[in-house]
């Protein structure tokens, strides 16, 4: 069902995203994502945070698996991105 193995975020993401896949959404702070994948202060610039824990792990989500279809939004407040919407698509 799954070949995911690339990005040490994919497999705790992909477990996240089938524990809330009946619910079909949910919503993380920044801060959530980095207390709950340990990340600390690792990729203090944003981009590479959004790009490397984020999108990149979703992608192979996404090309990976049958079983899911994942996609996500921002939350912002004012300009800054305070967290983000997670919407899932579970396939059976």
């Amino acid at each position: 069902i799954v070949d995911l193995k690339s990005s040490r975020y994919v497999i705790p993401w992909y477990e996240l995203f089938c524990s809330y896949s009946n619910i079909g959404t949910f919503k993380m702070t920044v801060d959530e994502i980095r207390d709950y994948f340990q990340i600390g202060s690792k990729y203090a610039d944003f981009r590479d945070f959004k790009k490397k824990v984020i999108k990149m792990p979703i992608d192979e989500i996404n090309n990976g698996s049958n079983a899911l279809n994942v996609t996500f939004e921002p939350i912002k407040k004012g300009r800054t991105i305070t967290g983000f919407t997670f919407n899932i698509k579970r396939y059976y």
